[in-house]
């Protein structure tokens, strides 16, 4: 996995009783802060709404001892909502200056119809 050996993906694994690997969590630390892009478990594992449990708590246990302000993300919103969260309009970034003259205009293209139309698309009813 390019991400983790490169340093962009911090991997923390949950393990069972038999050291098997029935959970993932994929973070970014950057600037004070703490993203969650990547976070998966073992649907087949008894009881796997418990894991969902154990990984959030695994998450919010690794920024506590990085000392990391943590960002949850977008994702689940009807889960979220439901108790108590704040629907935001969120963006990404892509760096594309190293790309073809022709793959940067796609992307910049791409970009302002995204600027323009994902607000009215996605609005939260505010």
């Amino acid at each position: 996995m390019h991400t983790h050996e490169s340093g962009f993906l911090t991997i923390t694994t949950l393990h069972d009783e038999g050291d098997q690997i029935i959970g993932v969590i994929g973070s970014i630390q950057e600037n004070g802060l703490m993203t969650v892009p990547l976070l998966g478990y073992d649907f087949a594992v008894r009881g796997e709404a418990s894991l969902y449990r154990l990984l959030s708590a695994k998450i919010t246990q690794l920024a506590e001892e990085r000392n990391l302000q943590l960002h949850l993300s977008a994702g689940a919103d009807d889960f979220k909502m439901s108790r108590g969260g704040v629907p935001y309009l969120e963006y990404s970034a892509i760096y594309c200056e190293h790309l073809s003259i022709f793959r940067r205009i796609a992307l910049k293209t791409f970009a302002c119809l995204l600027t323009q139309l994902a607000p009215a698309i996605f609005q939260t009813g505010e």
